[in-house]
């Protein structure tokens, strides 16, 4: 062949985005041989440019006919026929429609789901003023109303844990409120293509007679032949926006479940993070959870439609075929019980799924967060071995799923022929002789019959899955969150008080164990499901009084033990020979026993003021609570009862571990305020001269001109591409970046070389910071 840039002399004809070359042309331009690899549909250079200039209009989703045809993503088609490969940027370029844009759809989820959550407490603070013995009249009503109020708020209690099912919020009553309008208009949509369904048969039928009459008029023929057309547009056009609709409804739904489930994982209080399962359930929710919720929108609708399918395949069954096609309704009958059993079954084995899973996905996690100390302890066997456990605990489980969906499988698929063997069973048995014409049409509508038959139990069993789901979303949102601490009656930025101050991890707290026996307790229905919940339920609540119970008595015997230690100092003589009666149930080795005050109470009246613009340094041993007097004065630690705790101002805190995002160091150390580039004053301003500061102040100048990219350099997963040292300054640099009123320094040049550290206490800590 000649060579390719001959064809530039050529000459064709422009389609669009496309240029066509044709054989005289390649004669005309002198190309002898072009060869297989030289296409001869060409990009035309000048419509790549105007299509992607102008490829997309806004005013697309109000267009009718492109409404209809979904004539809106055609050019989204053309300019990936003009690129070749579509990219992130093309994507981001095409609209979308305003009920279809993230912060649309949150806004829209998050309005309902506090509507919701405040009528739930409504109903419960009536409920709890209209019991017996609190019902008042007047002014005494209201007083009644407003003291419940304010315990509620106060003491915070978990309503949905203990209240009626009718008292607690609704995952679904919020999401169909939020997005049902489109999905009920899909459901029209599906009656409208299932009411045509039937339009084929009845047609099959009339055609065939009309074929085996010699005198039929040709215009009935014709006839027939348009109303089935008609009949497959509209059910053709119909179908389409239906799964349209239910893909967008779902796709919506997951949307604003995976942005609240982020959005509460941030504010979740540090006991109700350990209670979850930290990031391995979280992870769970966000992937398997979401994902099973929007699955099921899409055929959710089979719950209503297969019972009318089934209806009329059973009608005009029976205008074909007799009374005996009820001999199909009995298997129909059978198999409905059966189906049930399987669904349980299944919902039984895929709770204990995703039991397994947490664990496997938690632990997994940890060994990924904790590599350096394992490899340096060398405990990869060890660790190894029990994450192998786990995974083959989940494989076990997996493969039994999977064995019961399959049993399933293999009977659903098996029912349309068991309904039809009986059907013709009894009707030849009956004496009747099969017509082809009506054998034609049984077999038509018999397939019609197979899909609900088989829909029906899959979307139970998507119906039980994904009830499981909604029901762990939903606690998930409902669980404690973190509480700022109070500014109290302090007056001035900076200023920090303590008063008495006991703190405590509820974490530590005992939790009734999720054990095989107690999933397949929970797994149980009825009135014996509903016992063991209650029973479940009460379980829990007797563990929260006893730790409370358990707090109290060892805030108790430290203050006596403190009372005894005064006593001893003023009056050594008596205090030797007479001491303090202890609390009946403790005994002399109680400090070494796990509920002991030492082991409950992680700080004990601690009394501490902090003036604006001091330096205070705590100075203490391994595990003396240093790091929890930080979270305590973050809001991490709970306060017991008696103690006194206000903060003013804000607050930037460096812990021990420092976070480190795999992002580029300069995002690490702006954290959410707007870059350089990209500033738009929505997250905050971008300060250059601090930015500056920051990297001076830490030391950071040398280290970025080391870096291949300096500060525009990505850092690896957990800032692996960094030491330890450098990560500890980017997060030494993030808090001083932020301008905070209170400095919180968690041991911050622990990590780094002494001459470096001295830097950092000077020309960070002291100069700048103080």
């Amino acid at each position: 062949m000649a060579s390719i840039s001959g064809l530039s002399k050529m000459s064709g004809k422009s389609y669009g985005a496309v240029k066509v070359t044709n054989a005289q042309n390649i004669e005309e331009a002198g190309i002898g041989d072009l060869g297989e690899h030289v296409p001869l549909l060409q990009p035309d250079a000048y419509s790549q440019d105007a299509a992607s200039s102008n490829v997309f209009n806004k005013n697309a989703f109000r267009d009718f006919w492109s409404l209809l045809t979904f004539d809106w993503i055609s050019p989204l088609l053309q300019l990936g026929n003009v690129k070749g490969q579509l990219d992130v940027s093309d994507l981001n370029s095409m609209p979308l429609p305003r009920d279809c844009e993230t912060g649309e759809v949150y806004d829209v989820f998050s309005t309902y789901w506090e509507k919701e959550i405040k009528r739930s407490k409504e109903s419960r603070t009536r409920k709890s003023v209209l019991a017996p013995g609190n019902q008042s009249k007047g002014d005494d009503g209201e007083k009644n109303i407003d003291k419940t109020n304010s315990v509620l708020d106060d003491l915070e209690i978990e309503f949905d844990d203990y209240a009626h099912p009718q008292y607690k919020p609704s995952l679904i009553r919020v999401l169909y409120k939020s997005f049902g309008a489109d999905f009920l208009r899909a459901g029209i949509l599906k009656f409208i293509h299932d009411a045509n369904l039937f339009v084929g048969p009845q047609v099959l039928n009339r055609l065939i007679q009309f074929i085996r009459s010699n005198d039929a008029d040709l215009s009935e023929g014709v006839t027939l032949t348009i109303i089935v057309t008609v009949s497959q547009i509209v059910m053709s056009l119909c179908l389409r926006h239906y799964f349209y609709k239910c893909y967008t409804c779902g796709l919506r739904i997951r949307t604003a479940i995976v942005i609240a489930i982020y959005r509460k994982s941030l504010v979740l209080s540090l006991k109700e993070r350990h209670a979850h399962g930290g990031r391995g359930e979280i992870a769970n929710l966000v992937g398997i959870d979401a994902q099973r919720m929007q699955d099921l929108m899409t055929y959710l609708h089979a719950v209503w439609y297969s019972f009318f399918q089934i209806s009329l395949a059973v009608y005009f069954l029976w205008g074909q075929v007799g009374p005996s096609c009820l001999a199909g309704v009995i298997v129909i009958i059978v198999l409905i019980p059966t189906t049930k059993f399987v669904a349980a079954w299944l919902a039984k084995i895929q709770k204990l799924l995703m039991k397994a899973r947490d664990d496997r996905v938690a632990l997994n996690n940890e060994i990924l967060g904790s590599m350096k100390v394992i490899k340096i302890q060398a405990w990869e066997e060890n660790f190894r071995s029990k994450l192998m456990k786990l995974r083959q605990h989940e494989l076990t489980r997996l493969w039994r799923y999977f064995f019961a969906g399959a049993c399933s499988v293999s009977m659903y698929g098996s029912t349309p022929l068991l309904v039809a063997l009986g059907t013709f069973a009894a009707y030849t048995l009956s004496g009747n002789n099969l017509d082809v014409a009506e054998a034609l049409t049984a077999l038509a509508l018999f397939d019609i019959l197979r899909f609900p038959l088989f829909m029906l139990p899959q979307i139970i069993n998507r119906i039980v899955e994904a009830g499981i789901s909604f029901e762990r979303v939903r606690e998930f949102l409902l669980a404690e969150e973190y509480t700022r601490v109070g500014e109290g009656n302090l007056e001035d930025n900076g200023e920090v008080w303590i008063q008495n101050g006991t703190f405590v991890y509820d974490s530590k707290k005992p939790r009734l164990d999720d054990d095989d026996e107690d999933d397949n307790k929970n797994g149980a229905k009825g009135l014996r499901g509903l016992m063991l919940q209650h029973q479940r339920i009460m379980q829990e609540a007797a563990l929260d009084r006893q730790w409370e119970k358990l707090l109290l008595q060892a805030q108790l015997l430290d203050a006596e033990d403190r009372i005894q230690s005064l006593e001893q100092k003023l009056h050594p003589k008596i205090a030797c020979s007479k001491r303090i009666p202890s609390n009946p149930s403790s005994s002399d080795h109680e400090g070494k026993d796990k509920w002991s005050p030492s082991s409950l109470l992680s700080l004990r009246r601690v009394c501490m003021y902090v003036k604006p613009g001091e330096f205070v340094a705590v100075v203490g041993g391994v595990g003396a609570g240093k790091s929890t007097l930080i979270n305590s004065i973050l809001g991490e630690g709970r306060p017991l009862t008696g103690t006194g705790l206000a903060v003013k101002g804000k607050l930037a805190a460096f812990l021990q571990t420092p976070f480190i995002m795999n992002d580029t160091v300069e995002n690490n150390i702006l954290f959410g305020h707007s870059s350089p580039e990209g500033s738009d004053g929505k997250d905050g301003v971008f300060s250059d001269e601090r930015y500056e500061l920051a990297l001076k102040a830490c030391s950071l100048s040398h280290d970025l001109s080391m870096l291949p990219y300096g500060d525009q350099t990505e850092i690896g997963e957990k800032g692996i591409t960094l030491s330890g040292g450098q990560k500890a300054r980017v997060a030494l640099a993030r808090c001083f970046y932020h301008d905070a009123d209170i400095y919180l320094l968690d041991d911050p040049i622990a990590a780094v070389d002494s001459h470096v550290a001295k830097e950092l206490f000077h020309n960070c800590i002291v100069d700048e910071m103080l």
